[in-house]
């Protein structure tokens, strides 16, 4: 829908207007803060003709205008202006980049509350789709007597570890012997060729020194072919219900309820036809109850240039789409290169 240069630019301000505050915008609000050299009437006239359109629309006989859906999606389509995270904010994400810990997904999980914490609405954040992925590393670190454990690092960043019994003559010398062996044979395969290369052979020459290597095993599958859905990490949730639209007991309910199925949660995303962009979708178009009055911006983040994972911000949908945007690519932009980096 075709809107003139006049009716853009006062749709603009009324949004602008009401993320900031949160309250209806009236006419001579615009013409005093936004548009000085339009006048009331005739701003007025517009916004008529704006909620008439279905761009805006009037919670209260004699109340100002509100955007619609409809007018927040033409704002973010047509009307967001580029905006940039400050110095400090920047060298806040960069940090975590410089302190990147060997576990990445305690890395998604700061970078989740990171997130939060640039825009002032829930983060939430997909820790790595497995897909097919190959072996990276395993090591072995005898932690005590008799006590080792196991680390398994596949090549899209996925880590986990699992603690095992050794013999209490084995030190951190043949522990590491024994990784050395399986990484120079299984370096850089997957599970599947892991097995066409003699896995079952490696199995027991190794088990025969170590009883519970079958769990390294099985911790290696459990890496390489991972689960059917990736971990969800969460941060901001106070923030999200601190918004003025929150304060409806309604409203938090349906959004402790979502807190509470994780499965809903990664629908709300992993439905999408994902691509390199920010997605912004509002209110309904989440085709999810319990957020038909909330934004959500996402992206995706990537390893070795394919998609494994998505972060976004859940807000209402008077979020300022123009801060969400900005910070939601910077952080993803952040996790695609410590992926990288890894």
């Amino acid at each position: 829908m075709e809107l003139d240069a006049r009716k853009q630019r006062i749709l603009q301000a009324i949004v602008r207007d009401y993320i900031l505050t949160a309250e209806p915008v009236g006419s001579r609000t615009i013409s005093r803060r936004y548009l000085s050299d339009v006048s009331a009437a005739t701003i007025r006239n517009e916004m008529a003709d704006l909620e008439e359109m279905g761009f805006l629309q009037q919670p209260h006989t004699s109340a100002g205008r509100i955007p619609s859906e409809t007018g927040y999606r033409f704002y973010v389509d047509h009307l967001l202006d580029e905006t940039f995270l400050s110095v400090q904010e920047r060298l806040a994400v960069r940090q975590i980049y410089q302190q990147q810990a060997q576990v990445l997904e305690s890395v998604i999980q700061q970078a989740a509350h990171l997130l939060a914490s640039l825009t002032d609405y829930m983060a939430m954040a997909s820790g790595p789709q497995p897909q097919t992925s190959k072996l990276k590393k395993l090591q072995m670190i005898e932690i005590s007597e008799g006590k080792a454990l196991a680390v398994v690092v596949a090549e899209n960043g996925l880590v986990a570890n699992r603690m095992i019994s050794v013999p209490l003559s084995m030190g951190q010398d043949d522990l590491d012997r024994i990784s050395d062996f399986v990484n120079r044979k299984f370096h850089n395969v997957t599970w599947s060729q892991m097995l066409q290369s003699g896995l079952n052979t490696v199995r027991n020459e190794v088990g025969q020194r170590i009883e519970q290597f079958d769990q390294v095993i099985d911790l290696i599958q459990q890496v390489l072919l991972g689960e059917k859905n990736s971990d969800l990490y969460l941060g901001g949730t106070a923030r999200m219900l601190g918004q003025p639209e929150f304060q409806d007991v309604n409203q938090v309910r349906s959004i402790l309820q979502l807190l509470d199925h994780r499965e809903t949660m990664r629908a709300l995303v992993g439905e999408r036809d994902h691509h390199d962009k920010v997605q912004v979708t509002i209110g309904s178009e989440n085709q999810v109850q319990e957020v038909e009055n909330c934004s959500l911006v996402t992206a995706i983040y990537k390893w070795n240039g394919n998609p494994v994972g998505w972060i976004g911000v859940l807000g209402p949908t008077r979020m300022d789409y123009a801060r969400a945007v900005v910070a939601v690519r910077e952080v993803s932009n952040l996790l695609t290169d410590i992926f990288t980096k890894s």
